[in-house]
């Protein structure tokens, strides 16, 4: 079990719960924060009785023995565990099917998926659709692959701006793609409702209005309270 070396728990506190409802706090806390796997030889899997013993150990010493609902506790942190390793081995796998990317060859990326924008811009105003009240989305390419729904895990790259056309985010800055699971809360409203049915391999424009975004939160100059955002979304891969 050499692989578990490089696991790392999301917090090495012990959980002290003593009551049924610091059990469902400490719970809702665990599907918020996902387990982390670092492997610097990643391959497409793990044996399944790697896994399962993993996540019997980490499942047992997140649980108290005198939390009153151990075994239902017990249970719930198992499978979110089993399913937080499947999710990051099909991340290690994909990223190694990529291979290494150096800092120029996502720069250059970065540009391409830029001038796709320049270019399709008009295009943007033929397929613009509305989605609720402020909230746009246009297709700049269509994708031939998988379609994107509720809860898939998908992989995708992205440069987000705020109406100056300033830019505060992007993918491209970092090593990899960016992976989340659509539906879980885990991305602003505007990008769990607006990547629903892009196909893998489309670019889409997203413009997300401050109630599907940050809102009244101050993000820094770049986001100040009740901004409009705009970010061109490129799928890569829908799991």
């Amino acid at each position: 079990m050499n692989w578990l070396k490089n696991i790392i728990f999301f917090s090495k506190k012990n959980i002290n719960i003593h009551s049924r409802w610091k059990s469902k706090l400490s719970l809702i806390m665990l599907s918020l924060i996902p387990i982390n796997i670092i492997n610097k030889y990643p391959v497409k899997s793990y044996p399944i009785s790697e896994q399962v013993a993993f996540c019997e150990n980490h499942a047992s010493s997140r649980i108290p023995f005198n939390d009153p609902d151990y075994l239902k506790n017990y249970d719930i942190v198992y499978h979110y565990c089993m399913k937080e390793i499947k999710k990051q081995i099909v991340k290690l796998s994909y990223e190694k099917e990529r291979g290494e990317l150096s800092p120029i060859k996502r720069k250059e990326m970065k540009n391409k998926l830029l001038n796709i924008s320049s270019e399709k811009k008009s295009k943007c105003t033929e397929t613009k659709k509305e989605l609720s009240p402020g909230f746009f989305i246009c297709d700049l390419v269509m994708g031939k692959g998988r379609t994107a729904s509720e809860s898939d895990y998908v992989f995708v790259e992205y440069i987000g701006e705020n109406l100056r056309g300033i830019e505060f985010d992007s993918s491209y800055g970092r090593p990899s793609f960016f992976p989340f699971t659509i539906g879980e809360g885990r991305v602003i409203k505007g990008w769990d409702q607006g990547l629903k049915n892009m196909k893998e391999g489309g670019i889409r424009k997203l413009i997300i209005p401050p109630e599907l975004a940050y809102g009244s939160q101050n993000k820094g100059d770049k986001i100040p309270p009740n901004s409009t955002l705009i970010f061109l979304v490129h799928l890569l891969k829908v799991n």
